[in-house]
């Protein structure tokens, strides 16, 4: 598509012959209906009387549908018309104000700069900033350009093979589709305009804002993963570039820093390189995984992966690990955690199908000095209730509705906690605290999920001492001996607490009660 064509598309032919079609349209169904009365009113009897009823009727019949064709061409030139318009006065519009900023765009969509010479290196870098946005933009109005000409060709297709035309996409103009929600946008609008695109839009909202498409809450799982497999692949090369270099620099110069970057590169890459080998699993046990989040800005990375299709699912359980969990030492493992509780889950589904989330998007603490710190868990907590809010609304302008159920362990299940007084009612379905430290509340009531669906787990105290640990100030109060929850049984399957947290980590175990009633809860169903 050249970008000199573009320039002179307007919507006001297309809106002309779509006049055309629609007159056209009710001149033939004014017609059928004459000849309609015309076979109605015949009268008498005999073959020859009936036989002239049938072949009136016929043509009647065919002019009704040539009119349907007529008026199904007349929505597609009005539609066309719009788009034309649309796309036309952005081209014009951008070409103006490219010429403000010295910048020529060809007739094939090149951007070339025809100013004078900047005189600093700022000014520059705000010519090259300019041209790139001015190229971006060019590039996107041809992408709608094409994909409205596909649009009216399909239609067309669809028409003269019978059927209906179909609509390109939701309300509002096509460009504007196409534009990232503003920041601050809540799950439910960005759910909302992301309905609204084409597949083929979706592409190219993946392929032009990858970072932000991959953890904005509110965009399918489907499209989110693929924007972040990009990110990762992405992110892994440009690691391992650095590593090469840090690793010669470090030769030349040991330096204590040096010898700190170079270790904090490595571990980013073992980081990185779990989330790739547990992405990888899926061919080897066949279950769908999802990389639904993926974060590397900060020193440490952050990730969640699931194990079948939050997107379809029936139920979706996000599994929120707590003390030392990280993606360096122990994603695989906690991997292997999920698919217990989904395996376990889909005995008790009725065949209803379950994804479950290993959902290690936030900071959790590392240590003793660190688990004492309860910012983690509130961080925590706006991440992950950020991410439910948009698993639900995603669901609810996609799929349908799924039963969703966080499930918090250890410090995980008090990060859970506070993410529950902050989710707007309807998103959490239940909710599962085991081996917990503390609420993350002062009163269940707090939680913006139905009552009576808080459930809290906890092994006996003397192989889990973790339970009911931390301080009801910070930590919330010991949701065990709480009212208003559901217990859950604490049976880890073992027999004798080796040590005081032996237990804390058994909840989870093989063919354990707790690992069964946490999956029927998962499942919609009350434990027994």
């Amino acid at each position: 598509m050249n970008w000199s064509d573009l320039l002179q598309w307007e919507g006001n032919p297309l809106s002309q012959q779509a006049q055309v079609y629609e007159q056209q349209a009710r001149a033939v169904t004014n017609a059928s209906e004459d000849l309609s009365d015309r076979a109605n009113g015949l009268s008498g009897s005999g073959q020859t009387v009936t036989a002239a009823q049938q072949a009136l009727r016929k043509n009647v019949e065919e002019m009704r549908k040539q009119a349907e064709s007529l008026h199904s061409l007349a929505t597609i030139s009005g539609d066309a018309a719009k788009g034309a318009d649309e796309i036309g006065k952005a081209a014009r519009k951008l070409d103006q104000d490219a010429a403000d900023k010295s910048i020529k765009i060809g007739a094939d969509g090149s951007v070339d700069y025809v100013g004078k010479k900047a005189g600093s290196l700022i000014g520059g870098t705000q010519i090259m900033t300019n041209m790139a946005a001015v190229a971006d933009t060019v590039s996107l109005i041809k992408f709608e350009a094409d994909e409205l000409v596909k649009d009216i060709q399909k239609n067309i297709a669809a028409v003269e093979s019978g059927g209906k035309p179909q609509t390109s996409g939701g309300g509002g103009s096509r460009l504007d589709r196409m534009k990232l929600p503003p920041k601050g946008a809540s799950p439910d609008e960005v759910a909302k305009w992301w309905s609204s695109l084409t597949d083929a839009e979706k592409k190219e909202m993946v392929k032009r804002h990858s970072r932000e498409i991959g953890n904005l809450n509110g965009v399918e799982a489907t499209w989110r993963d693929k924007a972040n497999r990009n990110n990762l692949a992405e992110d892994l090369k440009a690691e391992r570039q650095k590593l090469k270099e840090q690793e010669d620099n470090a030769l030349r110069y040991p330096t204590p820093q040096n010898i700190l970057d170079l270790r904090q590169t490595r571990k980013r890459i073992t980081q990185m390189e779990n989330v790739e080998k547990v992405l990888d699993k899926s061919g080897k046990d066949g279950i769908q995984r999802q990389l639904v989040c993926f974060d590397s800005s900060d020193r440490d990375v952050l990730a969640a992966v699931t194990q079948g299709n939050i997107d379809t699912a029936d139920h979706v359980a996000v599994n929120v690990p707590g003390m030392r969990s990280n993606l360096a030492d122990n994603l695989d493992y906690y991997d292997s955690v999920s698919g217990l509780m989904r395996e376990n889950a889909e005995k008790h589904s009725n065949g209803q199908s379950v994804a479950v989330v290993t959902y290690m998007d936030y900071r959790a603490p590392q240590g003793v000095e660190e688990v004492v710190d309860i910012n983690y868990a509130k961080t925590g907590s706006d991440r992950l209730a950020g991410f439910l809010t948009g698993l639900d609304a995603s669901r609810e302008h996609g799929a349908g509705d799924a039963h969703i159920t966080p499930v918090g362990h250890s410090f995980g299940s008090t990060t859970v906690g506070m993410a529950l007084t902050k989710i707007p009612p309807g998103v959490v379905d239940d909710s599962v605290q085991i081996g917990s430290p503390g609420s993350g509340v002062q009163d269940v009531s707090e939680f913006n999920i139905p009552k009576g669906h808080a459930y809290v787990g906890a092994a006996p105290y003397a192989g889990d001492m973790v339970q009911g640990i931390g301080d009801d100030g910070r930590f919330g109060k010991n949701p065990d001996t709480m009212p208003g929850y559901k217990h859950i049984s604490g049976d880890t399957g073992q027999r004798v607490p080796w040590t005081p947290i032996t237990m804390h980590s058994g909840y989870f175990n093989k063919d354990s009660k707790a690992l069964d009633d946490i999956s029927r809860v998962i499942a919609g169903k009350e434990p027994k």
